[in-house]
């Protein structure tokens, strides 16, 4: 539950650092995890472009660039992200550091993530992306999420707390089962939840959300599940997601998607 208007809540943070010369000691901010005040990962974000290393002779781009995806496939996957950030710290490469914890008081963890993202992290980027910078690959979870992405923030549907939410998770079984939704809003009183399944994700994801879906019907009345399919996704994955009640839409409708919402939100 977010906490009420104007109380605050006790956050720790850490930013991972790209060091080029460790001799130097020059560091980088690419990366911020924040953590409730029990040690319990939240939420994380990477770095989405690299351009303030590019003149730095001793950057591995490539390397940045393999880590950046790694790391957004497994946090777009959700479940265990937080094992997978334990061990990327305990297994540190020379180039890679981790900051001290530092705390703060703050309000709601999805405003504070991007806030310290914007802070610490991100490069201020003109009008469009970045000339050169790599694009996600083709038929992975981080193209189809940018690609839900850009067509919902044409839309609107971020514009303020009460519509599109981002990586909402939510439990369906035990406290330590949870899953990551891509996006969710509440129409009506009830949550209609929203997820990308891309070409590279295999039988056995699509079978997990089913899974997640029947479980989560059990705990939250009225909830809703609509799945949007990556091109080139199989008949039978569909079939598999409509059996299991969830709503299909092929990547190519994201614009009547994005409407949709607008009309369910009456916006």
């Amino acid at each position: 539950m977010p906490p009420a208007q104007g109380s605050t809540i006790e956050y720790r943070f850490e930013l991972l650092r790209y060091v080029p010369n460790v001799v130097a000691g020059e560091a980088f901010n690419i990366g911020v995890l924040l953590y409730d005040d029990a040690g319990r990962l939240l939420d994380a974000r990477f770095a989405e472009e690299f351009r303030r290393l590019r003149c730095h002779p001793l950057v591995d781009l490539d390397f940045l660039h393999a880590l950046r995806n790694e790391f957004e496939e497994r946090r777009l996957h959700g479940e265990g992200f937080s094992a997978y950030v334990s061990e990327l710290k305990k297994n540190l490469a020379n180039s890679l550091q981790v900051s001290e914890v530092a705390a703060f008081r703050g309000e709601n963890a999805i405003a504070e993530i991007e806030r310290l993202f914007s802070s610490y992290v991100a490069t201020p980027l003109p009008a469009g992306r970045a000339a050169g910078d790599k694009e996600p690959l083709p038929g992975s979870r981080r193209a189809l999420r940018r690609r839900m992405e850009d067509v919902f923030r044409s839309y609107h549907l971020f514009a303020n707390g009460d519509r599109l939410r981002r990586d909402v998770k939510v439990n369906y079984g035990s406290s330590r089962l949870q899953f990551s939704f891509d996006y969710a809003y509440p129409p009506n009183g009830a949550t209609r939840y929203l997820h990308g399944l891309a070409l590279h994700d295999d039988l056995s994801r699509a079978e997990k959300l089913c899974f997640v879906y029947d479980r989560l019907r059990a705990r939250e009345r009225g909830a809703g599940l609509t799945v949007v399919l990556d091109v080139g996704i199989q008949d039978d994955v569909k079939e598999l997601m409509e059996s299991s009640q969830i709503a299909c839409c092929e990547a190519e409708r994201l614009d009547e998607l994005a409407l949709a919402i607008r009309n369910d939100l009456g916006l």
